[in-house]
């Protein structure tokens, strides 16, 4: 099976303190709006910025995020610990090149975590 039949249904990954799944943009907004809201994480992501403090935008991106799995763009999963449930970041996959089997990867995460 090639890769990209992987965005057919969403696989969640797991290890013994983590759980990478799908974005829930209702229970993740508040986990989120940390991150996006904190202007050190966007110095180390897109060259620098102050940040996002509209919960609705940032509401936008994680269902947009949803979307672009849909159409085998990327694949988001949310990092979340597996005793609190609590978002923690996310890691992404994109810019692939099926033929070679190369994608992009970036993170973000929390840094209070």
């Amino acid at each position: 099976m090639g890769f990209k039949e992987n965005f057919i249904e969403f696989q969640n990954l797991e290890t013994g303190n983590y759980l990478l799944r799908q974005i829930n943009p209702e229970n993740d907004l508040e986990a989120f709006y940390e991150i996006y809201s904190d202007a050190e994480v966007w110095n180390y992501y897109g060259g620098g910025g102050s940040g996002i403090f509209d919960k609705e935008r940032i509401k936008l991106i994680l269902e947009n995020q949803i979307r672009e799995f849909e159409k085998a763009r990327v694949y988001t999963w949310t990092i979340s610990d597996k005793k609190s449930k609590r978002a923690l970041g996310r890691i992404h996959l994109s810019n692939f090149e099926y033929n070679n089997k190369i994608a992009n990867i970036g993170y973000f995460i929390n840094r209070n975590s």
